[in-house]
């Protein structure tokens, strides 16, 4: 299976939770957003320290993961509405 199977499987499970109505669905994008954060300050730094070069294309991912993590902090909060109803 190639390595970015899983993130298509990821970015895919992330999307059906945020566009569904599960009440536990803000609790559980929390937790993705939470693992997305950690694994991109992880690679982050192993880009930074050990290979010593940021790529830009990562960059985007990581801040692609950071936004999924502040979304669903907000949405966890009640902070957000539904697109569409109010």
């Amino acid at each position: 299976i190639p390595v970015a199977s899983y993130g298509i499987f990821f970015y895919l499970a992330t999307l059906i939770l945020a566009l569904g109505s599960l009440s536990s669905g803000a609790a559980i994008l929390l937790v993705f957003g939470l693992v997305a954060a950690l694994v991109s300050i992880a690679l982050f730094l192993v880009s930074e320290i050990l290979i010593g070069a940021l790529c830009p294309l990562c960059l985007a991912g990581y801040v692609v993961n950071l936004v999924i993590l502040g979304t669903a902090w907000a949405g966890a909060r009640g902070e957000l509405r539904p697109i569409g109803k109010g």
